[in-house]
């Protein structure tokens, strides 16, 4: 079977360890394709982003791998936790993979709340891990690509990228935090920005926002109370 997974965040990763280690169990022939314009991890968890962008669970109850509290079924293959990770593995892959983050993995702490950066490093360990285990009858592609179009078809699916085309008998969407288009009243202050040569940032990912165009000692509006906002604690 023909599997593609779009979007590599935390649940494209979680389903790709499910459907191998299931695949596993069974040992049935899989072709899993995992799409994302960004590396493992995706877009929310770039691992040079600003440590000022935190993860809001602590790193201790953060995990992508399973346990006995799994009630949706499957074979059970138990890993670190985040922290876990950390302690163990994780410096020694943050110095080959992402030197800024080591200094923050030795001030860890399980009950602390650790930079979207170190979770993103996690899951780039994580995807490297089902890679290097795979099983000789399963295949597992990434494409670091957007993917523009699915087109369905009698038997399967055509799914395209902005480079390549490709048949799946199942495609999977966990995109989760996307782009989206600006309201009435958004696209409103966004013109009254573009006039009076303001910054506005619509909402979205903090990360992707450039605010070095906001100078010191600025008034600022901060519309919204929710977790994505661009300030240290």
């Amino acid at each position: 079977m023909n599997i593609a997974i779009i979007g590599a965040g935390p649940r494209g990763l979680s389903l790709c360890e499910r459907l191998i280690a299931q695949a596993s169990i069974n040992q049935q022939s899989l072709s899993l394709t995992l799409i994302d314009p960004y590396p493992p991890g995706g877009a929310i968890w770039q691992t040079n982003q600003p440590q000022s962008l935190l993860l809001n669970s602590v790193t201790s109850q953060v995990t992508l791998f399973t346990d006995e509290t799994l009630e949706t079924g499957g074979p059970i293959n138990p890993g670190p936790s985040l922290y876990e990770w950390a302690k163990k593995d994780g410096r020694n892959f943050a110095k080959k993979n992402q030197p800024s983050l080591v200094s923050e993995i030795d001030k860890l702490d399980p009950d602390g709340h650790c930079s979207r950066a170190l979770y993103g490093l996690y899951q780039k360990w994580f995807y490297q891990q089902l890679v290097e285990t795979l099983p000789p009858f399963i295949t597992f592609t990434y494409l670091q690509e957007n993917a523009i179009g699915l087109i369905p078809k009698q038997t399967h699916y055509l799914l395209k990228t902005d480079r390549h085309s490709l048949q799946s008998d199942r495609v999977i969407l966990a995109v989760g935090h996307h782009q989206v288009s600006l309201t009435e009243e958004e696209d409103r202050l966004n013109e009254f920005a573009r006039q009076k040569g303001f910054l506005y940032s619509p909402p979205q990912n903090a990360a992707d926002v450039d605010f070095n165009k906001v100078k010191g000692g600025e008034h600022v509006i901060l519309r919204g109370l929710g977790l994505c906002h661009p300030f240290d604690h």
